[in-house]
């Protein structure tokens, strides 16, 4: 694929969204950094009860132990990249399922409700693509997918956000950049 670059030459992609790890910005913004037009299309939003890792993860209060729980396909282009499960703390969010579910969460959190994601805890790891998974992203059941688990912290330090995004193994490709360099002494070598 070709597309027009920023500073006008030509950009070879490969058709791969390209994440860094390190950054702590939304799925959306990624996207259109890159020249990519990214939909999200609900799949299920509802009201419901916390289960008992979200009440510890989430930190939740045991006097509101509901979550707004929303599962979005993401798609990159036409073709699908990813399911999003995501489960908010209600009480930060009041009335999120009447907003458009559609737009970037992290847009949303900030707009609505001044909440501004500030630290992500994420784990990356390999999983075979389930029935459902597969149907959604296209791909044959067992094919690779990458499934990140996400715990997002707002500028106070609660937690705000806790999700699982499955990816097409084929759709994306993650990235990490590291800065200094730590010189070893002498004894460490």
């Amino acid at each position: 694929m070709r597309k027009i670059g920023r500073a006008g030459g030509i950009v070879v992609s490969d058709g791969r969204l390209e994440r860094n790890l390190n950054t702590v910005e939304s799925l959306t913004q990624i996207a259109k950094r890159q020249g990519w037009a990214l939909q999200s299309i609900v799949l299920s939003a509802v009201v419901a009860p916390a289960s008992a890792s979200d009440m510890r993860l989430l930190r939740l209060p045991a006097d509101r132990p509901t979550v707004y729980a929303v599962t979005r396909l993401r798609m990159l282009g036409d073709a699908p990249l990813s399911v999003e499960t995501n489960h908010l703390p209600a009480y930060l969010f009041p009335g999120f399922l009447n907003r458009d579910l559609s737009m970037s969460f992290y847009g949303l959190f900030q707009q609505e409700y001044k909440i501004r994601p500030q630290r992500v805890d994420e784990t990356l790891d390999y999983a075979p693509a389930c029935d459902a998974a597969a149907r959604r992203l296209h791909v044959p059941a067992g094919a690779p997918t990458l499934r990140i688990n996400r715990v997002a912290y707002d500028q106070q330090g609660r937690p705000c956000e806790r999700a699982t995004d499955v990816y097409d193994a084929a759709r994306i490709r993650f990235t990490m950049h590291h800065s200094g360099f730590v010189r070893l002494s002498a004894s460490q070598r």
